[in-house]
């Protein structure tokens, strides 16, 4: 959609950022989601073809909702969630995998040598304290890590929310924030594994972006416990 590129061109030059691409569909008025992807000259921006109709509808949305997709190009935060995301799944197999291979050969060996000798049940008995040692430790691990992912993903949306506003559009994603808040259903239990925070949450926050500016002693007393349990669990391996 040259119209569109050629917006969009210019509120990235207007925000100092370099110009994206966009990705739309090319039939089609539904849906109005947006997302930034890809880094260096790979910068893309997916727009969905309900966008098209916003536009000319409400051009002051329109603009916010590009004005948050290009700060997470002026944050450079898009290269660091990449690297999060393939730490995290790297973590996950370092751990998972060797693990699973592990418990694999010790069964199979114990039933070899339980068979050959006639005491099997001895086999068994004797690690299996060991073995849930091991897996909770494993588990917790996972657990601090994936909420240190989690959490790095979430605070992304707010850096992006809070640059927005600093170029002007604070009043139009206040707008969208509230059409949110009336449109999500009320919550029966808090999601840790929650990626992107709901409407009331980013309204609180360009509402007092101070919050935002905060270090979390929960987050450092997190980080620090996951270090130290891959320190503990490095050296008794």
């Amino acid at each position: 959609d040259q119209d569109i590129q050629e917006q969009v061109s210019e509120l990235a030059i207007q925000s100092g950022v370099e110009p994206p691409k966009i990705e739309m569909p090319p039939h089609g008025l539904r849906g109005t989601d947006a997302q930034a992807f890809g880094v260096g000259k790979r910068r893309r921006v997916a727009l969905d073809g309900g966008l098209r109709i916003l536009r000319k509808t409400k051009p002051d949305i329109f603009n916010a909702i590009l004005r948050h997709e290009l700060a997470h190009f002026a944050n450079q935060d898009i290269g660091k969630s990449y690297f999060s995301d393939a730490l995290w799944k790297s973590i996950r197999w370092v751990i998972i995998l060797p693990f699973v291979l592990g418990l694999l050969g010790y069964i199979t060996l114990a039933i070899y040598l339980g068979v050959l000798y006639g005491d099997l049940p001895q086999r068994f008995t004797g690690p299996i304290l060991s073995f849930f040692a091991l897996m909770v430790q494993f588990g917790f691990v996972l657990l601090v890590a994936g909420l240190l992912w989690v959490r790095l993903i979430r605070t992304r949306e707010f850096y992006a929310d809070w640059r927005a506003v600093l170029w002007g559009v604070q009043s139009s994603l206040k707008s969208i924030f509230q059409e949110d808040v009336e449109k999500e259903k009320p919550k029966t239990r808090f999601n840790v594994f929650q990626f992107h925070p709901d409407g009331k949450e980013r309204l609180v926050a360009i509402e007092h972006p101070e919050v935002i500016f905060k270090y979390s002693p929960m987050m450092i007393f997190m980080a620090g416990l996951l270090l130290a349990s891959l320190f503990i669990g490095l050296y008794f391996s």
